[in-house]
């Protein structure tokens, strides 16, 4: 496997861990980063075969927290408190 599908994949898994801790579904970030509904799914269940790093910045930022929480190596989701300061837009 690729390191970028490993790396996309890392990263949709850990933004749909970040939802699931603030309570957000998948059109409430599409709504949030105002990316296609259809887009952050592809992105959440590795299913899309491009992801730009504007677009992982663009997410990252929508949750309140750093990028590299949701790229760094390792197993474990970022941590709660990165993304716990998230405010309406």
């Amino acid at each position: 496997m690729s390191e970028a599908v490993v790396l996309r994949q890392r990263f949709g898994k850990r933004v749909k861990a970040a939802l699931t801790r603030l309570n957000l579904t998948p059109a409430d970030l599409a709504s949030r980063c105002e990316l296609a509904c259809q887009d952050v799914e592809g992105i959440l269940n590795g299913r899309r075969k491009s992801l730009t790093l504007a677009e992982m910045a663009l997410i990252a930022s929508c949750l309140g927290a750093p990028l590299y929480t949701f790229l760094e190596p390792g197993n474990l989701p970022p941590p709660p408190e990165a993304v716990e300061i998230v405010e309406q837009r």
